[in-house]
């Protein structure tokens, strides 16, 4: 939705908006760039110091958000009539 013009500000307001018991997914691609010598894509230096921003990282915890991954996610679940949500 917002690729390459990503802000704490918007995160933030994704996350206070998620609905309890729902699935959502963030697709980042954070980079920080060791090497000196070699550019950066801003945009992922900017993801980076979104996703470790303190007010980001409060946001997540207020709303009870569980991080997890796909692989989490495809595993059986007995609370669902097919066994994966």
């Amino acid at each position: 939705l917002q690729t390459g013009r990503l802000s704490t500000d918007y995160v933030r307001g994704v996350i206070e908006r998620l609905k309890p018991g729902s699935i959502t997914e963030f697709y980042f691609h954070p980079t920080a760039n060791p090497d000196p010598t070699r550019q950066a894509r801003p945009a992922a230096e900017t993801e980076v110091a979104i996703l470790t921003n303190p007010s980001v990282r409060a946001a997540i915890a207020e709303s009870g958000v569980i991080l997890t991954n796909f692989a989490e996610l495809t595993r059986p679940r007995p609370s669902s009539p097919d066994g994966r949500f």
